[in-house]
């Protein structure tokens, strides 16, 4: 494809092969590495009254081989919420357009503070309206009928949008990385500061306490040369001299320091290359020496046997760590990174620790971090194992079981610790533990990646203390609290997701589901935060605030449309409470609703953990004409469905997910649980369609409905249109 652009006495030959389009025609990958854009699929918004404009834009496009979602607002209103609801890449907007001024446009942009990009078309070219276009906010301005030009430009900007995705993500990656290198640096029990120009930027609160310190201030922004005997001053200098050469070895030296009182301790330095707050540096790590007539040794004290265990990549450090071995069961990190089935990681810390030394009597930690230790023990199931992660954190490992909250006992840890060293302290009012929870055994999530999870968790609540739950749509709420706080301060939503058939459309089909809204207004997916809550009788009133906010959404459109459906999640605190059925049967016949039209869900968890209550439940629904409906169902998991036969199932999504592994037998769980639900004559739904190949897949395999952002994200409102679809 050969294209000639010619700006003012600039002429311009581009020649646009199939590489630079990518796969035969058009593709964003960089051709200059490995590197790739994530996905085939670009969402395009066109800003114009008239659905020319649309159509257009998708025929230009049909003739590369990149898929395009084309959506057209039609008022400045619907490019609001559009822009607040999803995530666009591109936003074509036109000269002609009455409503979609560039002003207009741009102003919407910045207010929702989107990164999409925006190009627009005019039939004439102006100079003076394409500066002022660009001030406006847009990335580009060409006339229309420009073909190729539009399509190098989308390719262009797209690639563009994905490499600031990339920043974007990869700034978070690095403040993680940031969050576990600080708890990594609190929780050592090495003693380690960092060096700059000579000057101690950072330490920790063990290199402190090794000096007889009790505040940061004493030591750091303090030469390190004043803290040197006067004796080895000479050689610290001939250090600091070498750490401006990166290629420098700065060997290990044995110096004596001078403490808190003028206190002389001997030690053993070791130097290394590291940085902080993005500022190259110098790692010290200090190690004690034997005691010597001259000097006074910073010994700690465990009265537990010892192993010395050597830790592994991030998190955990390529230092020797001493841990204390008081479980037989226990034989170190590597048993709990080899995990098989499913359970929880605690990864638990002790904060403000500098503190709690000044509060107690240093003959006393040791003793203090033992009694942690034990009320660990004694707060977890029997089947826990426990590791010592370093003296003053630990990872606790707990076997899935029935019986255990995950909230509840991340509560109980918090309440014991802060209680235990409250008491040892004579405090009351600080909370003193600091706790991350994750999952292992589900989806990808190993019991090494829940260990990573739960670390950096574990770091970001080090400054306030208390624990929070890995959750991956949604980390910022904890437990029911969280939930029922949201709800009095209305920050709760109810969004609505179509399910989708692939061979008809009989019924227009929904399930409801719950956003949470944080601090900044961002809505979050709550889904999985509500189906991890306890039994808790108070937890009902959110069940009944779901049901009560569906059913007054579901009310108007189904007197208009009887081929409408409506299928509403229910908590455990639901299942298990015995009131929940009548009061539910009675709140839906207060309404002009059809009890075919809703149906109920619950987790083949639940159905699990709570056997006798979900079936009880599910057959008292299905006796007043209602339907059910099992979610996360697995071939493993399938007993659950034939206990009490629901008359629809959701797949996992990890099924969905395992069609795009290269395996050939990859299908064949999928394929296994359909065949089971088809064989007890149960609707089939797969979850998880988040691209083009999932879908691909599925069609293959004769799921007849499918549900996933790929097809469409939740909605506020039941308005999706299924005509398009059937």
């Amino acid at each position: 494809m050969n294209t000639v652009i010619d700006t003012d006495n600039i002429k311009l030959d581009i020649h646009l092969t199939d590489q630079a389009f990518g796969r035969s025609a058009f593709d964003l990958a960089p051709q200059s590495n490995s590197e790739t854009v994530a996905t085939n699929r670009i969402n395009i918004l066109i800003a114009h009254e008239v659905n020319e404009r649309c159509s257009t834009t998708k025929t230009l496009l049909k003739k590369t081989e990149w898929s395009a979602n084309c959506h057209r607002v039609t008022s400045v209103e619907d490019l609001t919420h559009s822009l607040n609801q999803n995530q666009w890449d591109l936003i074509i907007a036109y000269g002609d357009s009455k409503l979609f001024l560039p002003a207009v446009v741009g102003k919407q942009i910045k207010q929702c503070q989107s990164a999409v990009r925006a190009i627009y078309l005019e039939k004439t070219y102006s100079a003076t309206n394409a500066l002022q276009i660009i001030h406006c906010g847009f990335h580009d301005y060409l006339t229309e009928g420009e073909e190729d030009r539009l399509l190098f430009i989308i390719s262009r900007e797209i690639q563009s949008l994905h490499y600031q995705r990339k920043a974007t993500q990869s700034d978070s990656v690095l403040a993680e990385a940031e969050a576990k290198s600080k708890l990594l640096l609190d929780t050592t029990a090495d003693a380690v500061a960092y060096i700059a120009d000579g000057t101690i930027i950072h330490a920790n609160n063990v290199f402190i306490g090794a000096l007889g310190f009790t505040e940061a201030e004493d030591v750091e922004l303090q030469p390190i040369v004043d803290l040197v005997h006067a004796a080895d001053q000479k050689a610290i200098r001939k250090i600091i001299k070498k750490m401006g050469d990166i290629n420098a070895e700065l060997p290990d030296t044995q110096i004596t320091l001078i403490g808190a009182d003028q206190q002389e301790i001997g030690a053993e330095l070791a130097f290394s290359p590291a940085s902080h707050d993005g500022e190259r540096c110098t790692q010290v790590i200090l190690r004690s020496q034997p005691a010597s007539t001259t000097t006074n040794t910073f010994i700690v004290e465990s009265s537990e046997p010892e192993v010395s265990i050597e830790l592994g990549p991030t998190p955990h450090t390529k230092t020797k760590t001493v841990l204390p071995n008081t479980r037989a069961m226990n034989t170190g990190l590597a048993d709990l990174e080899n995990l098989s089935g499913k359970g929880m990681i605690y990864f638990i810390s002790l904060r403000d620790t500098l503190n709690i030394r000044k509060a107690v009597n240093i003959s006393l930690y040791s003793d203090l971090l033992a009694s942690t230790r034990n009320l660990i023990t004694a707060l977890t199931p029997e089947a826990t194992m426990i590791v010592d992660y370093t003296g003053e954190s630990w990872i606790a490992a707990v076997p899935e079981q029935k019986e255990t909250s995950n909230l509840l006992l991340g509560e109980k840890l918090c309440d014991g610790l802060n209680q235990l060293v409250g008491n040892e302290t004579n405090t009351n009012t600080k909370s003193y533990a600091s706790i991350g929870i994750a999952k292992y055994g589900v989806a990808d999530m190993s019991s090494t990646a829940a260990i990573d999870k739960a670390f950096s968790l574990c770091a970001e609540q080090l400054d306030n203390g208390g624990f929070k739950v890995f959750s991956p749509k949604i980390d910022n709420a904890q437990g029911s609290a969280a939930l029922k706080s949201a709800m009095e301060l209305d920050r709760l939503k109810v969004k609505y997701q179509p399910i989708i058939g692939l061979h008809t459309q009989s019924t227009q089909w929904y399930e409801a589901s719950v956003f949470i809204c944080n601090d900044s207004g961002i809505e979050q997916d709550a889904t999985q935060l509500l189906e991890s809550l306890g039994i808790e009788k108070d937890n009902v009133a959110l069940d009944q605030w779901l049901i009560n906010e569906a059913l007054n959404s579901l009310e108007p459109l189904a007197e208009k449309n009887s081929a409408i459906s409506l299928c509403i999640p229910l908590t455990a605190s639901a299942i298990t409470d015995t009131q929940f059925s009548e009061w539910l049967i009675n709140t839906i016949q207060s309404k002009k609703l059809a009890a075919n039209c809703l149906k109920f869900s619950i987790t083949a968890e639940q159905a699990q953990h709570y056997e006798h209550q979900c079936h009880t439940l599910l057959s008292k629904l299905i006796e007043n004409g209602f339907g059910t409906t099992i979610t996360n169902v697995t071939a493993e998991n399938f007993a659950v469905v034939r206990a009490t036969p629901p008359s629809a199932i959701q797949l996992h999504n990890e099924l969905t997910q395992k069609l795009n592994d290269a395996e050939d037998n990859s299908k064949e769980p999928l394929q296994e649980t359909i065949a089971q639900a088809i064989e007890m004559n149960i609707t089939c739904i797969a979850t998880g369609v988040n691209s083009a190949s999932d879908l691909a897949h599925l069609w293959q395999t004769g799921v007849p409905y499918i549900q996933g952002s790929y097809l469409q994200a939740p909605l506020s409102s039941m308005s999706y249109g299924f005509s398009d679809m059937a």
